[in-house]
Parts: C-alpha cells; sequence; structure tokens
C-alpha cells in the first residue's frame, strides 16, 4: 500500500510540476535543448480553440503515461516533448474513440493513430501506453529526430495528411 501511495504521489508531483515546467523550458528556451517561441494561431486548423486553461486527470494521466513510456525506452526529454506535444494536437490529450463522420478515416486513440496504418487493431489503440510505445519506436527509426524541429518530428513520425497542424505549438529546437 505504501508502494503504491508513493507511486501515485510522485506521478502527481511529476505531472503537476514536472510536466509543465518541462514543456514550458523547452518552448522557452531554457537549459540544454530549448526551444525557440512561436506563436500559436487563435484556433486550431480543425476550427477548434487552442486549449489555454489547465489539465484535467484524463490528460495528467495521459501525459505522465506518455513520458513513462518514453522514459522506459530510454528516450531523452526531446522525444517526450514531442510525444506530449503531438498527443495534444491530435487528441486534446484525450483517449479518443473512433468519432465516425466527425474523425479522420479509421484513427484512434491519444496519437489518433490508424488501424488501417498498421499503428496496430483497435483494443491495442484504445490504450495509451501501446499508442505511446508505438509513437517512440517510430521516432527513434527516423534519422536525426533529436535535432529536429518539434513539427518535422512530429510529422516524420505521424505522417499527417495535414503536416502545418504541428505548427500550431512549439516548433523549433535550438541545438
Amino acid at each position: 500500500m505504501t508502494r503504491i501511495l508513493i507511486g501515485v504521489v510522485t506521478v502527481v508531483i511529476v505531472v503537476c510540476l514536472g510536466l509543465p515546467m518541462l514543456l514550458l523550458s523547452s518552448v522557452l528556451g531554457g537549459g540544454s535543448g530549448g526551444c525557440g517561441v512561436a506563436t500559436a494561431p487563435a484556433a486550431r486548423p480543425s476550427g477548434h480553440p487552442a486549449g489555454s486553461g489547465s489539465w484535467d486527470t484524463e490528460q495528467l494521466e495521459i501525459a505522465a503515461t506518455i513520458i513513462d513510456v518514453g522514459l522506459a525506452k530510454g528516450l531523452p526529454r526531446w522525444g517526450w516533448i514531442v510525444a506530449v506535444a503531438t498527443a495534444m494536437q491530435e487528441s486534446g490529450l484525450r483517449n479518443l474513440p473512433h468519432l465516425g463522420n466527425r474523425n479522420d478515416h479509421d484513427s484512434i486513440g491519444v496519437f489518433q493513430q490508424r488501424p488501417s496504418q498498421g499503428w496496430g487493431d483497435v483494443p491495442q489503440l484504445s490504450e495509451p501506453s501501446y499508442q505511446a510505445e508505438k509513437f517512440f519506436d517510430k521516432l527513434l527509426t527516423v534519422p536525426g529526430w533529436e535535432s529536429m524541429p518539434l513539427t518535422q518530428a512530429a510529422q516524420a513520425v505521424q505522417i499527417s495528411a495535414y503536416p502545418d497542424a504541428y505548427a500550431s505549438g512549439p516548433t523549433t529546437r535550438r541545438s
């Protein structure tokens, strides 16, 4: 019971303090490997307003899951940032079911990955940890992803029909 409590407290601290600081330092260029600042448009390409509020429990848990998977795979901080930012753009950090006509083809989940494109089957893609593993596996196959702008790294993994959609957040990485 104590181990579970310690684990929960650790996740809450990392997610509530660490993740926002990690993303903020990357956007503002703090520390090694920071990012330049890009101005976000008032609305996403989908026409939905860009989020400006705080994250709820589901979003925090999904962000923590993505970071946990990245840590387990030994990816550096930039990999986590690319993954979390991609999930923010794709789903607003929500584990979305297939949305029928309101969705892109057969996209599902946090990263809006498609069973028809070989990402996995529907039950697998319903699990944020599985989607994060698949995202990171593909990211690791992209030559030079560690020094790519976020937009290019995200597009290299996702191969979106709307590659400019990733430009609605932090987009440049300084070496």
